[in-house]
């Protein structure tokens, strides 16, 4: 694929991320609205179409962090309830995002680290 193609199918398999993200916290509120549940379904074509054609998205919020990882390190911010050393991805900004497997984009995170004592 060139650059423009792979662009594409990136800017849209985050955006796809995001609104999903969005709309996963209406589910509790609107559970049994017609309508709402038929986005959902429509989304859900939406991912299954990216996946058929080997696009997927992830992210890594709650997971340990260390040096060696392909991400893009938004920010760095200290956090009391990590061990001496430790790291963790507090939230993903945007997904990494995998075509056919090989990473077409490295997601943006924000790292927690253990405070200094």
């Amino acid at each position: 694929l060139t650059n423009g193609i792979d662009e594409f199918f990136y800017s849209f398999a985050i955006e796809v991320w995001r609104f999903e993200k969005r709309t996963k916290g209406l589910n509790q509120l609107v559970t049994e609205n017609k309508e709402f549940n038929s986005l959902n379904d429509q989304l859900q074509r939406i991912k299954d179409v990216l996946s058929k054609h080997g696009i997927e998205t992830q992210e890594f919020t709650g997971e340990n962090y260390n040096d060696g990882m392909s991400f893009k390190v938004l920010h760095v911010e200290e956090i009391s309830d990590l061990p001496k050393g430790a790291m963790r991805i507090v939230e993903t900004v945007k997904p990494t995002v995998y075509l056919n497997g090989k990473v077409i984009y490295h997601g943006e995170i924000i790292i927690g680290k253990s405070k200094s004592n």
